[in-house]
């Protein structure tokens, strides 16, 4: 039987920071997991042992080099399988993990006590040496009867009064916090890695609309997406997670993720439509060839493609050409289908059609949120496997994170977030009543997990993590992924006039504003959101019968053009809509309590939306 000493908690997640000169091999033995249950860490508190978390990605070299380098070490792992509880979670399967630690760069460890409180966090790979002794430490404190751990922060007063001058104020602060970030010398955001962030490139695109005669903005976007084409895998496509030594063209990573590719997706397709030049859409089409290709997966999506073949590495594999790797086994692509991640890919993928017009860009999008909606939604209680009811909300609302999930899991915030605004642009594009219905549920589900004091909890109460108690015990509000369900929100607004989807947005931005403050480059998102809560909602209201063809080249017109909090809402003339019903296809600009002339002609319709933005929001950065 095992001393009944301290079991000390780490969380260990992966994505990649390390030197540049190792590599991975296989055949190492690493410690003995134990599941993420209430169960493990009741025993941790029961035998006075401090528990060794590690929350792993399989995309991630440098989570296995650390598996090779460290935890699979002999000491490191005899103390594990000692003194420790070692376990290991995926961490894309586990986004309310992945959010905890992501702050901590992958793989991430996080040291806690035997009840779950937390002592230290530390970014990136850790070579044996000081990962060994603070292991030996905190085991050997936590033996001795002292208290490593640290308090937990308490409530924060819930967000109230005129919400108009702290968004503006925030706003600023977000604003210098991503600006401090810029490298005017290798471009990008960030200097010592360049990671591919879409969200500070539409950000740049956004304060150019809102400054015409202001070049630097849209010169800095520009700039970002040329030199980030290195990045580009230019025999399958797809794009590289980042590169180091400060250089877009340094030593590359090359992990294939969604979050990336599906941003680049976003991107290159916004700055196309902001700009008019459409050699922007080359690289989004290399981007979409790796996605409708080895990432595909049934008509969904895969999470993920490794850095590394099982055979080599990937400075080996990707340094051959196209019959070099079809003679050997590829990188393995991770064929867990998430509802987060295909909601994204879809978005990215609808971003390029709307800039390309290209229709097997909407079929694939399309595919994958039709086979989302049918393995992801909880059936019916009582019923069996398979799409739920049109309208059917039985038990806890939203989208599962995996088809195998339980029915009565946990839901995430992000899991209905992306899909939902994919669903958002699929009615955009389309028209098709049904895709609304969906973004109405899951905007539901959305708010289902607010908090009275503002701000959406990254997922329904889990009574396994109560149990846990410690760090685990209070749900946290993300704040990614609360500016990316503000956007949705917002854009909600615009489309519908309904100004309850706009006050939780705004309530939600500023109550995770005050985790803002050491975010970097990774602030974007926020900054976006803050920039559209700032802005006046203007809606495009193409206005047509049901099946008229003369309405596709004007519906094309409203999906091309772009400007910033703008929504695109296809509906019919007369009955109940609020626009006339002219004989022929129209769009009306409608924002701040008024609405232009009809626009008839798709060219007409840039000229006619610069300038009815200009007339509407003729305080740009405020409403």
């Amino acid at each position: 039987m095992r001393p009944l000493h301290a079991l000390a908690l780490v969380v260990t997640l992966t994505a990649c920071a390390a030197p540049a000169s190792d590599a991975p091999h296989a055949g190492h033995d690493l410690p003995t997991w134990s599941p993420w249950s209430a169960g493990t860490f009741e025993r941790a508190k029961r035998e006075r042992r401090p528990i060794y978390v590690n929350v792993a990605a399989g995309w991630c070299h440098w989570c296995h080099v650390m598996d090779e380098r460290t935890l699979g070490d002999p000491e490191v792992r005899a103390l594990l399988d000692e003194r420790y509880v070692a376990i290991r979670v995926d961490a894309d399967a586990r986004p309310d993990l992945a959010d905890r630690y992501q702050a901590w760069g992958w793989p991430a460890n996080a040291v806690l006590t035997p009840d779950a409180r937390a002592v230290a966090e530390l970014r990136g790979y850790q070579p044996k040496g000081d990962f060994l002794r603070l292991l030996r430490q905190v085991a050997d404190d936590v033996a001795a009867g002292k208290d490593p751990g640290r308090p937990a922060p308490g409530p924060r007063p819930p967000v109230a009064g005129d919400l108009g001058p702290q968004l503006q104020a925030a706003l600023a602060k977000a604003r210098a916090q991503l600006d401090e970030t810029w490298d005017e010398e290798a471009a990008g955001w960030g200097r010592q890695q360049k990671y591919p962030l879409a969200a500070p490139l539409e950000h740049a695109l956004v304060r150019a609309a809102l400054r015409p005669g202001d070049a630097v903005w849209r010169a800095r976007a520009l700039r970002t997406l040329d030199a980030q084409r290195a990045l580009l895998d230019p025999v399958d496509g797809g794009l590289f997670q980042y590169s180091t030594d400060g250089t877009w063209g340094g030593a590359r990573h090359f992990e294939k993720i969604v979050s990336v590719n599906a941003g680049a997706l976003e991107a290159w397709s916004i700055a196309a439509r902001a700009t008019g030049d459409d050699r922007l859409l080359e690289p989004a089409r290399e981007v979409a060839r790796w996605v409708l290709g080895p990432l595909r997966r049934d008509g969904a999506f895969g999470a993920s493609q490794d850095a590394d073949p099982p055979a080599s590495t990937g400075d080996a594999y990707y340094a051959l050409d196209m019959a070099g790797r079809r003679a050997v086994a590829p990188p393995r692509v991770d064929p867990h289908v998430y509802a987060d991640l295909n909601g994204w890919t879809a978005v990215g993928l609808l971003r390029l059609h709307a800039a390309t017009g290209d229709p097997e860009l909407l079929a694939a999008a399309e595919r994958s949120l039709q086979a989302l909606f049918t393995s992801h939604s909880p059936p019916p209680k009582g019923a069996g496997a398979g799409p739920r009811p049109r309208g059917q909300q039985d038990g806890p609302l939203g989208l599962l994170h995996a088809a195998d999930d339980p029915p009565e899991g946990v839901r995430h915030l992000a899991d209905q977030v992306g899909p939902a605004t994919a669903c958002l642009l699929l009615f955009e594009a389309t028209g098709d009543a049904d895709w609304s219905v969906r973004v109405w549920r899951l905007a539901h589900a959305i708010l289902a997990l607010e908090d009275p004091a503002g701000g959406f909890f990254a997922h329904t109460p889990d009574p396994a993590l109560s149990a846990v108690g410690g760090v685990f015990a209070a749900r946290r509000k993300p704040l990614r992924e609360n500016a990316l369900a503000a956007r949705l929100l917002l854009h909600l607004e615009a489309l519908t006039d309904d100004p309850k989807w706009g006050v939780a947005a705004r309530r939600a931005l500023l109550a995770v504003t005050p985790d803002a403050p050491d975010q970097g480059r990774l602030i974007g998102e926020l900054v976006l959101a803050l920039e559209e809560a700032s802005l006046e909602p203007l809606k495009l209201a193409v206005v047509a019968r049901e099946g008229d063809p003369a309405a596709v080249p004007l519906l094309a017109a409203a999906r091309r053009v772009w400007a910033p909090r703008v929504a695109v809402h296809p509906q019919p003339p007369g009955g109940d809509s609020d626009y006339p019903d002219l004989g022929k296809p129209a769009i009306f600009l409608c924002g701040g309590g008024a609405c232009s002339l009809p626009v008839t002609a798709p060219a007409e319709l840039p000229s006619a939306l610069a300038e009815f933005a200009a007339s509407v929001r003729s305080s740009p950065g405020s409403r």
